[in-house]
């Protein structure tokens, strides 16, 4: 049996369906990747869109400062994407699900082969999201 984790969280009234607000718990830590997720709903009367759950990966793009000193542009992107590295590094890009979909070498990626979607690009071993449109 693991380690029990709890939080509350409170959503806010909107007075809406069509208005909403992004609620965020803020970042919880596991130790193993066989994690048992549950939530306990109290009071009905709220819409939930989604629920995010994966590696702590933060971009600009997401309105969040960003964890690592790559910068990627454009982000969106629809066929390349720079890194503001100026020194050619290996680079990979994986699906969320950790699933690799290219890898290369340089300063810059051809994306325009992928689906849309959102993928992690990691660049010498600095991570961020990117989205192809």
């Amino acid at each position: 049996m693991g380690k029990k984790a709890s939080s509350t969280l409170t959503l806010p009234v909107t007075g809406d369906w069509q208005k909403w607000e992004t609620v965020s718990l803020g970042v919880v830590n596991f130790n193993t990747t066989d994690t048992l997720l549950r939530f306990f709903i109290e009071a009905p009367g709220f819409n939930l869109n989604y629920i995010e759950v994966g590696p702590k990966v933060e971009t600009s793009i997401f309105g969040r400062s960003s964890t690592s000193t790559l910068k990627v542009y454009p982000n969106p992107v629809n066929d390349v994407v720079f890194f503001s590295e100026e020194i050619p590094y290996d680079w990979t890009i994986t699906t969320l699900m950790g699933n690799v979909l290219m890898n290369g070498n340089g300063i810059h990626a051809d994306v325009s082969s992928l689906n849309r979607g959102t993928y992690l690009l990691n660049v010498n071993g600095n991570v961020v999201k990117i989205m192809k449109y």
